[in-house]
């Protein structure tokens, strides 16, 4: 299991980089749409956040989806001729597993928020969670100066959101692969009439 979470943490860290290239190619488009010296709107901000999570989570999920659920359909085959013992559940454990570098990025600003020892570990945790970024902005402010000291609570808790989004979609993805449920062809129109 350990290695599929490498596996697993490798594929987030390349959703994360092309997901940090969306985000700024975004962020380029609308600075070249806004005239110079006027800053983004309140409404400009958040539209191009939404669409930049909207793209950056589709991604992320993507490199995911693809990963566990080849590894859901495999050990469910493997269960159904008694070569192995795994619930539909593991997707969720690699998850975990594989978002510990995340969750220890987490961990260090609630105790910099607790103990302020450091200061900086709100900008280090902006860096740990580039793939998802519009949420770390929502969450903790556009700006990237921000120390961990000005934050609250809930900022500091809500940062914490996107730590969540790779269990989450392992675990889905693994489960749809263990009991061979394709998306696509949910999705998809298929005329029973031939």
């Amino acid at each position: 299991m350990i290695k599929q979470a490498v596996r697993l943490y490798g594929r987030s860290v390349l959703a994360g980089v092309l997901g940090t290239f969306i985000y700024l190619s975004i962020g380029v488009m609308v600075s070249v749409a806004v005239p110079r010296g006027d800053a983004l709107s309140g409404t400009a901000s958040f539209l191009m956040n939404l669409i930049s999570l909207l793209l950056q989570g589709t991604i992320f999920f993507l490199f995911i989806y693809g990963a566990l659920w080849s590894l859901g359909d495999k050990d469910a085959n493997a269960v159904h001729f008694g070569h192995l013992q795994v619930t539909a559940s593991r997707g969720f454990k690699i998850g975990c597993l594989a978002s510990i570098p995340s969750m220890i990025s987490f961990l260090v600003l609630v105790a910099d928020k607790l103990f302020l020892f450091w200061g900086k570990s709100a900008a280090a945790y902006r860096v740990c969670q580039v793939g998802l970024y519009p949420i770390v902005v929502w969450a903790m402010g556009p700006t990237a100066a921000t120390t961990t000291a000005q934050l609250s609570w809930g900022q500091v808790l809500c940062a914490g959101i996107p730590v969540l989004f790779l269990p989450i979609a392992a675990g889905i993805s693994y489960y749809l692969g263990f009991k061979q449920i394709v998306v696509a062809d949910r999705m998809m129109f298929v005329n029973k009439k031939k």
